[in-house]
Formats: structure tokens, sequence, C-alpha cells
């Protein structure tokens, strides 16, 4: 079977039983030894791009020539993309092939390794979306099913006139662990969507992430536990599951 990549596959392309993919992204830990101490301590750790290399072999094709032309027209992107392999449909990595694109060739059958480098080295799973916020309890239950931390988008529609917008993340005992809040006078009817990965906020579709309060903290939702989220609005939350 083939791989889908950018939403394609092509028939004529075979992902071999050699390709191998990395157990998790490459990690790298900075370990820093201090004269008279006794072993070291951890800096930090920095996970970094996954790199996967897919073993194809093309055949079936009447033109090998034309289809590598038609090959190097799908994989070759500006920015990474979707790529979902067959024995693991509900995965998905983004990324772009890296390297050349060597084959191997015999008459209409073909042999090669493709690369593909992964700048995001996780991979993701299921978008989940929760109703949060509903009177009479502004606290709502969220879960990832994910084995990493992954970032929300909220979006809320207001029912009545506010000054601000604010969604918290709680602790078990209901403080407030981080909060992002949105200073602005709302009228009813407005839609507000708050995309954390980026940073971003718009208002009916206009640019207002200028509304941010300075201290607010974009946070993730952490991975395979029971979380509470307070809102000021009922919202909707979601978010896709993420595997290291």
């Amino acid at each position: 079977m083939s791989f889908t990549f950018n939403g394609i596959s092509k028939d004529f392309v075979h992902v071999t039983i050699e390709t191998e993919r990395p157990i998790w992204a490459p990690v790298e830990r900075e370990i820093v030894e201090i004269p008279g101490r006794q072993g070291a301590y951890l800096r930090r750790t920095k996970t970094k791009p996954r790199i996967l290399a897919v073993n194809i072999v093309i055949k079936g094709v009447s033109d090998l020539q034309k289809a590598k032309e038609e090959i190097a027209d799908w994989l070759i992107t500006d920015e990474p993309e979707a790529l979902i392999f067959p024995d693991e449909p509900d995965r998905t990595y983004y990324g772009m092939i890296d390297g050349e694109g060597q084959l191997a060739e015999l008459f209409k059958f073909g042999k090669a390794t493709v690369n593909f480098i992964c700048p995001d080295p996780y991979k993701y799973g299921l978008e989940h979306s929760f109703e949060i916020g509903n009177p009479p309890d502004p606290i709502g239950h969220v879960q990832s099913a994910g084995s990493a931390p992954t970032y929300p988008i909220v979006e809320c529609t207001f029912a009545e006139p506010a000054d601000q917008y604010e969604i918290q993340l709680l602790n078990d005992d209901e403080s407030v662990k981080a909060f992002v809040l949105l200073n602005f006078d709302f009228i009813a009817g407005d839609q507000l969507i708050l995309d954390f990965a980026n940073r971003s906020a718009t208002l009916n579709g206009e640019d207002k992430k200028t509304a941010y309060h300075h201290t607010s903290d974009f946070f993730k939702i952490p991975p395979k536990r029971d979380t509470l989220i307070r809102v000021t609005q009922p919202s909707t939350i979601r978010f896709t599951d993420k595997y290291k």
C-alpha cells in the first residue's frame, strides 16, 4: 500500500517492509558538570526534528520517467504537509522531503528511499471538542488521550455584552494554574476565536490579539488526565491528541 501525503496517495508507489520509523523523535540533553561536585545537572532538554526514511518501490507504470516527474510534483512542497502511513492510519505526521530522490531503476520498476523531515517532531491523533462554561457551572472537564501536551483552540459567541473574556486552566482544587485574559468591549453576537499555539485572537474575523492582557499564559492541555477549565462565557474548546 502507498502512504498518503498532502491528502494524496499514488497507487503505483508502495511502502516496503524495510521502512523503519523511530520510536520517538531525537531527544538532546544538555548536561553540565561542575568541578568539585559529583555527577552533573540537566540544563535543558530539546526535542529535535523527527526524520522518517521511507523505502518505496514504484511498479505498475507504463513510463517510469513520467512517473518520477509525477512523484516529484506530489512530494516537493514548500511547507510540511500531512503524512499518513497505511499501517498507522490514526496518526498524522507533518513533514516535507529532504535531500535527493535517487532511484534504482530497472526498466519500469524503481526502488528508492525518500527522507521526510518533520520540523514538528510530534505526531497527531484525533481532534476533540468540548462545550464548557454552560450555566450554571462555569467549569468544564476536558481530556486528551495523547502522550504530550497540546495547544487548544477556543471559540466563543457572546450571548450578552461583556468587558472581558477569560479562560483559566485549573488545578485539581480549582485554584488557577494559568489563564488567558482579553480586555475588550464585547457585544452580543460577537464571535471570538483564540488559537493558543499561534497566540492569535480574531473577533468577527478581525485580528484582536492586542486585546490580550500582558500576563496571559497560553497554556497547553495536559495528556492522559481529567483537566478542569473555567471560562467567563460559554465556549467550545477543541484540540488534537499529540503523541511523542
